[in-house]
Parts: C-alpha cells; structure tokens; sequence
C-alpha cells in the first residue's frame, strides 16, 4: 500500500448476489491525474462501448476524467478548492462565452444566460489553500467547481475534443452518417408547404450522432412553444372568419338547405383545419409542460424513441409540422371559398378588381416562397460543403455537452459524511472510505465498482 499515489482515496462498496456470500466493490482515486484506479485488473470497456470510435489513450483520459469529477462532485469532503481549479474553470467558462460571441454554430456546454450565471456563482467561490483539515465551506464550493469541470470533461469526450476529425460544429456527425429523407417525409413536406424541412434542420442541429445537444434543444423547445401558442391564435381567427363567411347570404342557398354551394363546401374546410390546427397546438404545448421535454434526460428519451421508430427523425419534423400545416391549408381553402363568392354573380368591375388584386398577392406569396426555397436550398449546399471540410484533424473545441446515452461509472452514487464500520454495515448499505493526508472518513455510496470476493 506504500506505492499508492499520496492523497489516494478509497471507495467500499458492498453488493448483493442473490444472498450469497457478500462480496466488496471499490476504486481508488488519485487527484493528482484525476483518474480512478484498480489493484486488479479492470477494464473500462462498458463505459466506453456507448461512444463509438474511442481508440486513443488521450481519449479515453476524458471518460476517466469525467468519473473523477463525479466522485468529486458526491464526496467533496476532506477536500480544498486550489487556486489552480478556480481558474480552470473560470477559464473554460471564459472561452465558452467567447465561443458563443463569435461562433455560428458554437459549441458550447451552456447557453449564454448559464454562462454568466457561472460567472456570477464563481464571484462567491473562495479558494483555500491553507493547512490543516478544510472546512465546511471548502465542501460546497469543491462541490460546485466538480460538476462544472465534470460538464466541460463530458463535453469534450463526446466530441473527440484534441482527436483527429474532432466534432468542430455543433451539428457536425462525426461518423459520416446517411442523411437520406424517407419518401413519406417528402410527400409530408409538399402537403404542409415545407415545414417539415423547416423543423428537420432544426433537429440537425439537435439530434447528432444519437446524442442531444442541450442548449439548442431548449431553444427549439421555447420557440416551438410560442409557434404554437400563436397559432392557437390565428386557428381561431380563420375560425370566427369562417363562421361568419357562412352566414352570408351568397354562400348558403336560400330555400334549399339541403344543397351546399362551392363556397361553403370549401369554407367548411377551412373550418375543420382551423380547428385541427387549434386542437393540435393545445394538445403539443401541454404535452412539452407535462412531460417536460425542455429537460434534458426527457428530451433525450423521446428523441431516442422517435429515431428507433420506423421514420425514425423524420416522425419529429412531421409531427411538429401539423398546426402550421393545417392553419396553412385553412387559410388558402378560406381564399378560395372568398374568391368563388366574389367571382360568382359579381359584376365585372369587382371581378377585375378582385381578380388584379388577387393576382398581386398570389404573385408576391410565390415570390416570397421562391426565394425562401432559394435560400434554403443554397444553406444545404454549403453545410454539404462543411461537412466535407470539417472531416479533418484539428484541436476541437470544449466540445458540446450532450445528453449522451452513456452512463458515468458512478452515476446514481448519494453521498453522506461520516464514520461507519465496514464489516457491521448491513445488507443493502454500501461504504465509501475516503483515505487520504486528512484522515479516514466513510460515506453511502451506491456506484458500480471492481468487484473482489
């Protein structure tokens, strides 16, 4: 034992096998590298398998690292807040923020809003560099700086950060996946006038390599929710239209209510689809409160059961397309039921003006749409463009801190301070021993650890 690193920490787990024998998990911690380490043999290949193409040594530094912080963020005990953490983070912090200024397509871990928020918690961090035993306050703020620096080790893992073909943008796959639409996406795309196409390459920004990146997540999140509210809104103005375009006397036949004119065949068309929109938005806004896809964790579930369904993203854009689509169809059937009442038993001076007029709009709607298609279709061509160049090696940035399907090794772990007797510890109340210059202390802990009969 007189090899281990100094300040080593020792992490006890007792586990359960069906009420056998019991045997004993652990690990050892060295802060000095930042690692977790064995006495045996252990491989950390489950930890890796989840990340496809972790080869390098320099790599994997980073998933260690990342467990590191989590032991440091749930056993914060013993432990003092060096100037050198301080201004690590604060570094990173700095650079992130920097990144998000200058950037078009940033990567970084928080939004600007977190950033500064960081900035403001990090004003109130004392360091402490002193001898003797830390102090209560060095536990809070180690605690803080550990789940920081453990986002920003994440980050950089799950974009290769420092690896050759490093993800330099956020919404870069670096495995050079197929992004061929299926045929229902494109018919859905015709039908609903592009706005499945629209929310597709929102989600590209999102849904990388199987991984959810969670400040565009939320920003898509908020702006959907408005759309919706807003078109809650206008669902309900075609809606009011329609049931006041019916009462008009040209559009029913008087004495025959058993006959429906074009116009108002048409107009209760535009009556159904205002009320589809409407119902579809309040359903899509409540179901975001309820099920709280603004979160992380939820948002990456849903994603993930979206993109193992048949249409796999595809389902997303499509069904987030509906309200527009159906306020869109609402709008253009009241057009048309407006303009066979105007056409209808008019004299020829209103059909002429009618007809200039709706000729002009009609003209400056496909106008609009042609250079909205234009722009979209020239954005495609050059994020091909980038694509191809960003496959290259290079630094790779901190790297954005996605909702990765991974598992830490010592997620789930609750921590509590004080002194517990490994061999008197019931079934079901695993130790941690924290062993270092300070002293022994033990804490609850529930991590999967190298088991040692």
């Amino acid at each position: 034992m007189s090899d281990l690193p100094e300040g080593a920490e020792l992490v006890v787990e007792r586990l359960h096998l069906n009420n056998e024998k019991p045997k004993y998990g652990y690990y050892y911690v060295c802060p000095q590298s930042r690692t977790l380490f064995w006495l045996d043999e252990y491989k950390m290949s489950n930890e890796l398998t989840d990340l496809k193409g972790v080869k390098s040594e320099e790599h994997k530094k980073y998933a260690v690292e990342v467990e590191y912080w989590t032991h440091c963020e749930l056993f914060p005990h013993e432990k003092r807040v060096h100037q050198h953490l301080f201004d690590e983070l604060r570094s990173l912090t700095l650079h992130a923020i920097t990144e998000l200024l200058t950037a078009r397509t940033p990567l970084s871990p928080f939004s600007l809003d977190e950033l500064m928020s960081i900035c403001q918690v990090l004003e109130y961090v004392r360091v402490d560099d002193r001898e003797g035993k830390a102090g209560l306050r060095c536990q809070y703020s180690m605690c803080i700086l550990s789940r920081y620096l453990r986002m920003f080790a994440e980050s950089k893992f799950v974009n290769f950060h420092g690896q050759k073909g490093a993800r330099l943008r956020v919404n870069q796959s670096i495995y050079c996946k197929g992004g061929q639409r299926s045929y229902l996406f494109h018919v859905a795309n015709i039908l609903m006038l592009g706005a499945p196409d629209v929310h597709m390459k929102s989600l590209k920004n999102i849904w990388v390599d199987d991984m959810l990146n969670q400040v565009p997540w939320k920003q898509f999140v908020t702006t959907l929710n408005r759309e919706w509210q807003d078109y809650t809104l206008y669902s309900t103005i075609i809606l009011t239209a329609n049931v006041a375009f019916l009462a008009l006397p040209d559009v029913t036949l008087q004495g025959q209510p058993s006959t429906q004119t074009v116009a108002q065949m048409i107009s209760f068309v535009s009556t159904v689809t205002s009320l589809g929109s409407l119902i579809l938005s309040l359903i899509m806004v409540r179901q975001n409160r309820i099920k709280g896809h603004e979160k992380v964790e939820e948002a990456r579930e849903f994603m993930e059961n979206m993109a193992n369904s048949v249409l796999g993203v595809d389902m997303v854009a499509i069904m987030y397309s509906l309200p527009f689509g159906f306020l869109m169809w609402s709008v253009i059937s009241f057009v048309i039921a407006f303009a066979f009442v105007a056409f209808n038993g008019a004299g020829t001076a209103t059909r002429i003006l009618v007809g200039v007029i709706l000729g002009l709009t009609g003209n400056m709607v496909l106008w609009v749409v042609y250079v909205s298609i234009g722009s979209s279709l020239s954005s495609k061509s050059e994020e091909k463009k980038e694509t191809r160049n960003g496959l290259v090696a290079g630094p790779g940035g901190q790297g954005q801190h996605a909702a990765s399907p991974r598992r830490p090794l010592l997620s789930g772990i609750i921590g509590r301070r004080g002194t517990a007797d490994v061999e008197n510890q019931g079934a079901g109340r695993p130790v941690a021993v924290a062993q270092g210059n300070g002293g022994a202390s033990a804490h609850l802990r529930y991590p999967p650890t190298r088991s040692r009969g």
